[in-house]
């Protein structure tokens, strides 16, 4: 079967790949740009033709994608979760001390926050629904508990070593990814992001010994 696509008045003949390629590009742009508006402007107040105009694309093609706005929102929160645990797992399994893991996540955090990448718009996200929703609802759950998991499993290593602060190892990482949460919002909002160091978002967890000798 050929595939044409109209150009300079002749027909010119796309390869079923071709057009699976362009479908897959479009794809992710209409999910970045989603995830982006949706953080912005929360999932109610959120409507298709906003939200297709300001992708760049018409109705029809948004609803050639995603048949809903609600598909559209479940698929990027459920690659959300994903990519949150993939990357904390990862994280956890390094070949590094507790503390050198803090200040890796710390590093890569503000950086990502700082480089407008797609991880701020996600904490945001996250608190955009659960302000909508409650806080209980199966993606706010999903989205915190497997992060806020496997923190506490890096915070309880730290505390062995004694480079992390003592204290319930759940509710330092609760403050943790509550600052986070509130770079992230300066960051998306008003887009306020220079005044944090590393230093600032490590020392919640790490012990004077860890800050002195830099381990």
């Amino acid at each position: 079967m050929n595939y044409y696509s109209f150009k300079r008045g002749d027909y010119m003949p796309k390869t079923k790949i071709q057009c699976d390629e362009i479908r897959k590009k479009m794809r992710k742009k209409i999910l970045d740009s989603a995830l982006i508006y949706f953080a912005r402007s929360g999932y109610s107040g959120t409507k298709i033709s906003d939200l297709a105009h300001f992708i760049g694309i018409g109705q029809g093609t948004l609803y050639s994608y995603f048949s809903s706005k609600e598909e559209l929102f479940k698929v990027i929160l459920g690659n959300t979760v994903i990519s949150n645990e993939e990357n904390m797992l990862k994280l956890q399994n390094a070949p590094v001390s507790a503390s050198k893991k803090i200040t890796i996540l710390s590093n890569q955090m503000l950086e990502a926050i700082k480089m407008d990448t797609p991880v701020a718009y996600m904490f945001v996200l996250n608190m955009q629904y659960s302000m909508e929703n409650d806080f209980n609802n199966p993606f706010t759950k999903a989205y915190e508990e497997r992060p806020n998991q496997i923190l506490a499993e890096i915070i309880v290593e730290g505390q062995k070593e004694k480079t992390v602060v003592q204290g319930n190892p759940n509710d330092l990482a609760d403050l943790y990814w509550s600052m986070v949460h509130m770079i992230a919002l300066k960051k998306v909002f008003n887009n306020k992001h220079e005044t944090f160091q590393t230093k600032w978002l490590t020392r919640l967890l790490l012990s004077d010994v860890a800050v002195i000798n830099g381990v």
